[in-house]
């Protein structure tokens, strides 16, 4: 028995690094992908499973008792343009991660080595959050990290090379190409620079123009090395764009190195985008001197009303964002009235160092006042007495 676990053991070692791999070829079918995964040997016992997902359909090809495991990827067309990202047509396509590549392998964050294949037509551009330009591509990743990630291409697409990575852009809008790149490498810096880190050294901005003649329309999200915004097409360099830019890159910190906890209930989802929304929102402002405006609306409304309109009004649905910030800005009051030296960038940057040293550590309403009292921004009491009158109750002070 022995004999033979050290012959099947050598056998395995002996396998070529490229059949270690686990393959995604990629193909582009009308308004969906057929995607065809190729486990490595190491891989064919691990567990697997389509998630759900709120903004694509999955439907099981034929052939999967044996790989390659096929499967096709649809979008909802039931969700709007505000909040998709995920759209797929005969001309091209953007996805993130977690609604396109089913990932192997139980533990999330163990590295893994990934090829993915693009069988895409040859006057189509590719994009993603690992490089541009790039039939097959060879990387290392996490099932985490895939799952975050975001990618995009097309017959329409045009891609530039910039000082932060990648431009990539769909649409005419009146300024040019250019203008947008170094806009976008100015507000990125600033960014860095308020973390007192250097630039990543690769990124993708993806700009989509929006057949609007408002700004209300305007939006977008954040992804591994990699953040997607729409704006109008007569959309001026201005505060209002450096703000949007320096929102999604500053999630590059604040969202996609945090430790998000697992939430069993949609509703428990929101718990803590206050903080993940609303700081960013709030620091966004700050950082591309756009001046914040608090919310209108209620002024301390409780968690569990926010809750509720949340996930019965659209109205709601960037309410986090607006009501988050102006917590920020009470929360900022506080801390600077029991301490001036201190202040709310000190507790994000406190916030991110947990999160980067204690795999145990999760964004959740009682650790922010831990860490609020632990590194003494606020007396222990009055950060157990903000975060549960204030944020969950609504009461005024």
């Amino acid at each position: 028995m022995f004999l033979l676990f050290f012959i099947l053991l050598f056998l395995n070692s002996c396998i070529p690094e490229t059949q270690k791999q686990t393959v995604y070829r990629l193909t582009p079918d009308s308004n969906s992908f057929i995607v065809e995964i190729h486990p490595s040997p190491r891989s064919l016992k691990t567990y697997f499973r389509i998630n759900p997902n709120e903004s694509t359909v999955y439907e099981i090809l034929p052939g999967n008792k044996s790989f390659p495991y096929r499967y096709r990827v649809q979008p909802k067309s039931s969700l709007s343009d505000l909040v998709r990202t995920t759209s797929i047509d005969a001309d091209g396509f953007q996805i993130p991660g977690d609604a396109f590549l089913n990932c192997f392998g139980v533990n999330r964050t163990q590295t893994q080595s990934i090829r993915i294949i693009w069988n895409v037509p040859e006057d189509w551009q590719i994009a993603n959050s690992y490089g541009a330009g790039e039939s097959s591509q060879d990387i290392v990743s996490s099932c985490k990290s895939l799952s975050a990630s975001l990618f995009v291409g097309g017959r329409n697409l045009r891609i530039h090379r910039a000082p932060f990575g990648v431009l990539a852009l769909q649409g005419s809008f009146t300024q040019s190409d250019q203008n947008f790149s170094s806009a976008i490498d100015q507000n990125m810096r600033r960014v860095a620079e308020w973390w007192d880190e250097p630039l990543k050294p690769y990124h993708l901005a993806v700009m989509h123009a929006i057949e609007s003649e408002t700004s209300e329309q305007e939006g977008g999200s954040a992804h591994l090395n990699a953040f997607q915004i729409r704006i109008i097409r007569d959309r001026a360099l201005d505060s209002r764009f450096d703000a949007l830019v320096t929102h999604e890159y500053f999630h590059q910190w604040n969202g996609l190195q945090i430790n998000e906890p697992v939430y069993l209930d949609r509703q428990d989802a929101i718990d803590n985008r206050w903080f993940v929304e609303g700081l960013t929102e709030y620091f966004a402002h700050q950082i591309s001197k756009n001046d914040f405006k608090p919310d209108p609306l209620e002024p301390n409304m409780p968690l569990a009303k926010l809750k509720y309109l949340f996930n019965t009004s659209n109205q709601f649905q960037t309410f986090p964002y607006r009501q988050g910030a102006r917590i920020a800005l009470i929360l900022e009051q506080w801390i600077q009235f029991y301490n001036p030296q201190n202040s709310l960038k000190t507790l994000m940057k406190e916030i991110i160092r947990r999160s980067r040293t204690d795999p145990d550590f999760t964004l959740t309403n009682p650790n922010i006042a831990r860490a609020l009292c632990e590194s003494k921004l606020l007396e222990c009491l009055d950060a157990d007495l903000f975060i549960q009158d204030f944020i969950f109750e609504g009461r005024s002070f």
